[in-house]
């Protein structure tokens, strides 16, 4: 998502206004979305919302591959702030959720030593994978990681005991 700013520069040029605008979108739909998907990880569980916000980015990255003018980035926005309010929500709790209290230190120094590689790297080979194709690609590459980490997420990692179930 760190890159749809500047595919929106390249394809669109839109006004010092208009980012500003994205940029207020996106900050007023992940404070919104904070506490809409609070409440729902209350009751729906973690990896759920998790799941929820993976496939909502996807959407996102889709839209703007397919954005046929500046006025889409506004929705794209929005779906993003959803998307990382959930990602902060419940990825982070969502490792709490595995650990006892007493090995919560752990758990959280190993979930946060597993993701920094990917927090250094990524950014720098998919601004490379842009340099070398276009964001159009980036965007359906990054889209498509998604779906093997939302199929991982799905099928891979259990609910939490103690979770909320899906209903």
């Amino acid at each position: 998502h760190s890159f749809l700013t500047a595919a929106a520069l390249e394809r669109f040029s839109p006004s010092e206004a208009e980012i500003g605008l994205f940029t207020g979108t996106l900050l007023a739909s992940q404070a919104l979305c904070n506490l809409g998907l609070g409440a729902l990880a209350d009751r729906w569980g973690h990896k759920q919302v998790l799941e929820l916000s993976t496939g909502v980015g996807m959407v996102a990255l889709l839209l703007a591959f397919m954005a046929p003018s500046v006025g889409w980035y506004l929705p794209i926005f929005i779906l993003v702030g959803a998307a990382q309010a959930g990602y902060q929500l419940s990825g982070f709790t969502l490792v709490l959720r595995f650990s006892t209290p007493e090995n919560r230190p752990a758990y959280i120094g190993v979930a946060n030593t597993m993701l920094a590689p990917v927090a250094m790297l990524g950014p720098l080979a998919a601004g490379l994978l842009a340099e070398l194709t276009s964001y159009g690609a980036l965007f359906v590459t990054l889209t498509l990681i998604g779906l093997a980490g939302l199929a991982a997420l799905h099928w891979r990692v259990p609910i939490p005991h103690g979770a909320a179930q899906a209903s």
